[in-house]
Formats: C-alpha cells, structure tokens, sequence
C-alpha cells in the first residue's frame, strides 16, 4: 500500500461496536498486516477519561508507548487514534509540532531532517 491510500484508509476507517461495547478501527500498514485499534469504557468513577485506547499491531509498540490511553470524549479519542497511527505506520503528522518550523513534521524517522541542526539553531546559552 502506498503513502497516499495508507493515510485515506485511516482518515475512512469507522469505527464498529463489537458485543462487549467497544469501538474497534481496523486498518493496514505498509506491509498489509492488520492494525486493530479499540476504545473501551472505563466505570464512570474514573478520573483519568471515561474512555480508554488501546492500539495492537506490528508497530514496535512499547511500554513508552502508555497504553491504555484515557479521554474524557469520543472526539478526542478519535482524532488521538487516527494522528497516532498516521504518524506510526506512515510517519506523518495531521499537524506541525508547535516548537519546531513547518519543514520539521515532513521527516521520518529512518531520514534524517533537513535544516538548521541544534548547534546552529539556537544560540550558546552558556557562553
């Protein structure tokens, strides 16, 4: 699959309500292997979210990674899954990071960014 229909299946993807009540979002990556993310109620006690992410696939997910992930709407929860698989399979952001310039959120991470690097960036602030 290329970049361009990797990205529309997840921007297309629906998700469906499986028996237990949760909402599950299926789609591919580079390599056709299936990503099965899930949105799961939490008790509504909870002061984390009232919802939980969990994301399984072949995406070199660790436990820096954190999941279950918490939000307190759907829409959060939605908009959060589809940039965290936009950016892991296909490694594009839905927005520029707001502490780095516009070219910085078109790298990867196997290339290397093109621009100013760290030393020629920022002054000396020790001298």
């Amino acid at each position: 699959m290329d970049k361009e229909a990797g990205l529309k299946q997840i921007e297309d993807a629906e998700w469906l309500l499986d028996p237990h009540g949760s909402l599950n979002l299926y789609v591919f990556d580079q390599e056709g292997r299936k990503v099965h993310s899930w949105l799961a109620p939490r008790p509504p006690y909870c002061d984390r979210g009232h919802i939980q992410l969990f994301v399984d696939g072949y995406l070199g997910i660790d436990v820096a990674d954190s999941f279950p992930r918490f939000f307190f709407s759907f829409e959060e929860a939605d908009k959060h899954t589809r940039n965290f698989l936009r950016w892991r399979i296909w490694q594009t952001s839905a927005t520029p990071h707001p502490f780095f310039p516009p070219w910085a959120h078109e790298g990867t991470i196997a290339e290397p960014l093109k621009g100013p690097t760290l030393d020629t960036a920022t002054p000396n602030l020790y001298g």
